[in-house]
């Protein structure tokens, strides 16, 4: 992959990542309180197939990753997605940001930097 589209295909790769996460937590949020909802019923539902076909982009971008970058690199990178979905929960969902998951994700990033600091 060259600069620039490795660039894009990164930035695919979180963005289906994320869809796939918060897509699920609303196809198992819609209508229901506590775990009654089946999980074929979430599935079947807009958002539970939003987040499928997310998850399968995911995994296709994620082979194509692979394909031009060793796993540890391609791995730690792909790290960031925890950053973006506690972003996407606290943005698009309103759930709760407190300083500790605010620290925590600060140093989730700072650990991405150190161990990508060896790339060739």
């Amino acid at each position: 992959m060259r600069t620039i589209s490795e660039g894009f295909v990164w930035l695919l790769f979180f963005a289906s990542t994320v869809l796939g996460h918060v897509g699920m937590k609303l196809a198992v949020a819609e209508g229901v309180t506590g775990f009654n909802k089946s999980l074929l019923e979430a599935l079947c539902t807009p958002w539970g197939a939003a987040a499928l076909v997310s998850w399968t982009a995911s995994a296709l971008i994620w082979a194509l990753i692979l394909s031009s970058q060793p796993l540890l690199d391609a791995s730690s990178i792909s790290s960031l997605r925890y950053i973006f979905i506690v972003l996407a929960a606290w943005l698009l969902l309103n759930e709760s940001m407190s300083y500790s998951r605010g620290l925590g994700v600060v140093l989730i990033f700072v650990g991405i930097y150190f161990v990508t600091q060896g790339r060739a």
